[in-house]
């Protein structure tokens, strides 16, 4: 018997103690430098900051709109590098979505082997992929009443990619269940 609680015990602990050490590890902190992050704090706040200063207990984060705040590190949740640009002292967080607007495409394409799926009020899904950094195809269909038609399909090519303008053209296909309807398209964007 003595040893059946023995290994229960250590199997606990096995489990338990993890745990625990687990939850009073604290974020690697990076060292002060211009890289921006996105620091996530215990209380669910997030914020978007430069490390400034750093000590054991403490770290003094900078905003990019130039606010100071001197946190515990015990408060700190995750600290990552943030993924965006600080425009006139605004953090823009990168666009997810900046193949594509609302209910239509963009003058960008994805990169070779970028992909994405999202749907259009819940009944509308859709799946894109980049098959090079310039050509792109995107398909779906609408889920009515346990049916999945018409479905569509929409290539689309870049054909110009600069800085400042981004242009692309394709066609949009719906295929029904005896016809085929589309139509062909060109797109710009202009700014990033």
């Amino acid at each position: 018997m003595p040893v059946l609680v023995i290994a229960a015990s250590a199997l606990a602990a096995a489990f338990v103690f993890p745990a625990a050490v687990q939850a009073q590890a604290l974020p690697d902190i990076p060292a002060p430098s211009d890289t921006i992050y996105e620091v996530r704090l215990g209380d669910g706040s997030v914020i978007f900051a430069q490390v400034v200063e750093l000590d054991e207990e403490r770290v003094v984060f900078e905003t990019v709109g130039g606010a100071r705040l001197d946190v515990e590190r015990s408060g700190i949740e995750a600290v990552r590098p943030a993924s965006g640009q600080v425009v006139e002292g605004e953090f823009w967080a990168e666009d997810p979505g900046g193949t594509r607007l609302f209910f239509t495409s963009t003058g960008r394409s994805l990169r070779g082997g970028e992909s994405y799926i999202g749907t259009y009020v819940v009944v509308l899904p859709f799946a894109a992929v980049g098959i090079t950094d310039r050509f792109t195809i995107v398909g779906g269909a609408p889920i009515l009443f346990g049916e999945l038609e018409p479905f569509y399909l929409g290539p689309k090519f870049q054909i110009i990619r600069q800085a400042e303008v981004q242009a692309s053209v394709g066609t949009l296909a719906f295929f029904f269940e005896d016809e085929v309807v589309g139509v062909a398209y060109g797109v710009a964007t202009f700014g990033d």
